[in-house]
């Protein structure tokens, strides 16, 4: 109860979330700095920010790289390009994506570390911007940032455990379809006009709470609310996040259906911190017993496990009906073989969707370079049919001058004659000349409708490969669907 009403103090928040989480049991049993070190320099290279040149690369660590500069700009802290936080966060990010390459790195996790940097730094309630820009600029000594890193390193691997962020973050976020199941229907139970209103324009949850859920709402919340929150979501976990969530929406309901779905769109999306850290809809955060009042929306641990049990049922009927394999109403379901028939769907969900945005990069790629190589072809074929005209009317020139010459040859004096002999010559020589870039121009020519005719074909194999993942992603999850079925009943 005094956590909820008073929060943690500033100085202890840091120990009380690790030893809470069990940060502090997993970093022992599992090696601690040494282990965070060992992951930290698969990452490091020759260049003392690493992450400035990674930033222009694809993959994880460019991922990461590019997003160190999106988080919360609004603090000196992080704001400072090359600055002490930008390292952190880049370095921590990384070393998790090495520890976890299942996980690897998910949109989220960069607030979700830059909130427990703040707090281990104990920044999270300083005024002075100039000690922080100070910080940011002058940075710890490396023994100092090694050992704040190796912390937050070990809190966040805390969470992947204990709050199952782990499948909250990993490709596919397959459990954030969870979440915004059971926070619909805690709406639905709790809030029941707010849900028929949303029904009835056709606004979805996941529209606003994709977000704040994927950053445990350190993209929405001031952080000097948010770490209060935390305080709680440690003891009690996810409910702590719905209880929040439901809590906004019930302060601000009255407002909520009298707006129509453009304008509870825009209403949402200003729910997002702006410049000065403060958020319009999450404003009456700062409002005195805000937080215990939030805690007054009963949501339980059984409750939310009753509604998992729902959306594994829900998830279920969806993929049976989709394959025609509808359950009789006398079927008895195992739920531990319905949570492995959600697993499976997941997995395959996520396998296919890993092949298909490959192929569909793979065919966006040869598709720019077909425009390349087509723009390439139309510029040597303009040259091509420019060096053709000129060739042309060389070939007429001394034609022409060869008929003059020969109708002289009866009256014409040496001079005369050989004025025209020599323009006969420059015009055989300019012949020759043109005659070689002809040749050259042609192969050119033909050289880029090769490639250009090349670069089709890539893109109609991929397309056909893309077809050919998709057929065969469906015969077989309609194949394991079956067999899964087939345990079922």
């Amino acid at each position: 109860m005094c956590i909820r009403a008073y929060g943690i103090p500033a100085s202890w928040r840091l120990h009380y979330w690790m030893r809470h989480s069990l940060a502090y049991g997993i970093s022992k049993a599992s090696g601690g700095k040494s282990t965070y070190r060992s992951h930290l320099d698969k990452f490091k290279s020759a260049s003392e920010e690493p992450w400035v040149i990674l930033g222009q690369r694809p993959g994880v660590q460019g991922e990461i790289a590019r997003d160190v500069h999106r988080t919360f700009a609004s603090r000196d802290l992080f704001r400072v390009k090359k600055g002490l936080g930008q390292r952190m966060l880049f370095n921590i990010l990384a070393a998790l994506a090495k520890h976890d390459s299942k996980v690897g790195y998910c949109q989220g996790m960069n607030f979700v570390v830059g909130v427990m940097l703040c707090v281990a730094l104990k920044l999270v309630y300083v005024k002075d911007s100039k000690f922080e820009l100070d910080l940011a600029t002058v940075g710890l000594s490396s023994e100092e940032q090694e050992d704040i890193e190796n912390q937050v390193f070990w809190l966040m691997i805390a969470f992947l455990n204990r709050f199952d962020m782990r499948e909250l973050w990993r490709p596919g976020v397959p459990q954030l379809k969870l979440r915004i199941y059971q926070f619909d229907r805690l709406i639905s139970s709790k809030l029941p006009k707010i849900s028929q209103h949303f029904r009835e324009i056709g606004l979805a949850p996941d529209f606003f709470a994709s977000q704040w859920f994927l950053t445990l709402m350190s993209y929405n919340i001031p952080m000097e609310e948010l770490v209060r929150v935390w305080d709680v979501l440690i003891f009690d976990g996810w409910k702590t996040i719905f209880r929040v969530g439901l809590h906004v929406l019930r302060s601000r309901e009255s407002e909520i259906l009298n707006m129509g779905l453009e304008q509870l769109s825009n209403f949402f999306k200003v729910g997002k911190l702006n410049e000065a850290g403060t958020s319009e809809l999450f404003m009456m955060l700062k409002e005195e017993h805000f937080i215990q009042s939030a805690f007054t929306i009963k949501v339980s641990t059984q409750e939310l496990s009753d509604l998992e049990g729902g959306y594994i049922s829900h998830i279920m009927s969806q993929q049976l009906d989709q394959h025609n394999l509808a359950p009789s109403d006398d079927t008895f379901v195992d739920h531990r073989i319905a949570a492995v028939f959600r697993d499976e769907i997941d997995l395959l969900d996520c396998n296919a969707k890993h092949d298909v945005a490959y192929l569909r990069n793979k065919i966006e790629e040869a598709d720019k370079m077909h425009k390349i190589k087509d723009k390439e072809f139309k510029a040597t074929a303009k040259r091509y049919m420019e060096i053709a005209m000129s060739l042309d009317e060389l070939k007429q020139s001394k034609k022409s001058v060869s008929d003059q010459l020969i109708k002289m040859t009866s009256y014409a004096q040496g001079s005369d004659t050989a004025v025209f002999l020599d323009k006969i010559e420059w015009l055989e020589h300019r012949i020759r000349v043109v005659a070689d870039q002809f040749r050259d121009a042609m192969w050119q020519t033909s050289q880029a409708q090769l490639s250009m005719e090349e670069a089709a074909e890539r893109k109609v194999v991929f397309s056909q490969q893309l077809h050919a993942v998709l057929d065969n992603s469906e015969v077989f999850k309609t194949t394991r669907l079956k067999q899964l079925w087939s345990q079922l009943q």
